[in-house]
């Protein structure tokens, strides 16, 4: 089973990877059934959101699925 750090710091080398710049953002990690969530969320705005979105497979660290367009 991957833990939650290793989760987010899968997700977080596939944002370098992709040139974004996430230094306005928490990190929001949760286990669900389909695997490890791991969202970006906006420190500037009340709802949040606004960075990528990943599912992590809980396994094997595979990324599932990945979204930027928020």
């Amino acid at each position: 089973m991957i833990t939650r750090e290793k989760a987010v710091k899968i997700a977080r080398e596939d944002v370098k990877k992709a040139g974004i710049n996430l230094a306005g953002y928490d990190i929001v990690s949760e286990l669900g059934s389909d695997g490890w969530h791991v969202s970006y969320a906006n420190k500037k705005t009340a709802k949040g959101g606004g960075g990528p979105d990943y599912l992590i497979d809980a396994d094997t660290g595979e990324i599932i699925s990945k979204n930027f367009q928020r």
